[in-house]
């Protein structure tokens, strides 16, 4: 069963209240909870990335899906009716101006699994808001990478990021550990970036780069070659970036 695209409709510019009255489900959200509830004798559908879970499910059991694999779906559907009316709330809320509602929920979905959580023996996964229409870290794009994202990687990324934005002008940020090894601003945005760099070249080794502009094969060779350029003189032993990100990059700067 797939209900009415409330967030989808919501999200268009010109969405007024009376159409996002109009896109909210009633009797949806009702009959997936009740065969959520009765998945014991029901196997609730919730979303077309299921259907060949349950065909090759119905094909190996003669027609028939597993207990385990109802109760998976069923955990599913009240993950998608709560998802969809924390929405709701929240839209209403915004709408009529409240800044503290009595209760909050918040819709999260799965972005990613994490290499690790915060230490290494720890399992971590990355979720963001379904709603936000904010460029961050959560809306950005993997390009290019050999191994997945962690937790502090996050943690850097988004912190350097949201530093990085704050400027209109060109503008490098490295952080690592959540402290900035440099910050810069020129009218070049490689320049902004040896600025950024030289402020601690030694600290810079394994750091996350943000950048407000766009990267091209000439500020991409600039960074991959940091050491011998400027660290080198400036005593550091190395250099290697966890992350860069910026708002645009071009296809040769990725290769």
């Amino acid at each position: 069963m797939n209900l009415y695209p409330f967030e989808k409709t919501i999200a268009k510019p010109d969405c007024n209240l009376e159409e996002a009255i109009e896109n909210i489900d009633i009797g949806g959200p009702s009959m997936l909870r009740s065969a959520a509830k009765n998945h014991k004798f029901v196997t609730v559908v919730t979303s077309p990335e299921q259907y060949d879970n349950v065909i090759d499910e119905m094909y190996k059991r003669d027609g028939a899906v597993s207990q385990e694999l109802r109760s998976d779906l069923a955990r599913a559907a009240f993950e998608l009716t709560a998802s969809y009316d924390a929405a709701i709330s929240r839209y209403l809320n915004s709408q009529a101006g409240v800044e503290y509602p009595k209760r909050v929920s918040i819709a999260l979905e799965k972005e990613a699994s994490l290499r690790y959580g915060e230490n290494p023996h720890q399992t971590g996964a990355f979720y963001k808001l379904t709603q936000t229409k904010e460029t961050s870290v959560s809306s950005a794009k993997l390009l290019a990478g050999g191994k997945e994202i962690s937790f502090n990687n996050l943690l850097d990324t988004n912190a350097a990021f949201e530093l990085v934005k704050e400027f209109a002008e060109p503008a490098a940020v490295l952080v690592k550990h959540l402290n900035p090894c440099g910050c810069a601003i020129d009218d070049d945005i490689c320049q902004a970036y040896r600025k950024a760099y030289e402020g601690d070249a030694i600290s810079a080794f394994g750091s996350i780069v943000a950048l407000n502009r766009k990267v091209d094969s000439q500020l991409a060779r600039i960074i991959m070659e940091s050491y011998s350029r400027f660290g080198k003189a400036k005593g550091a032993r190395g250099f290697f970036a966890e992350v860069i990100i910026s708002p645009q990059f071009d296809s040769d700067a990725v290769e």
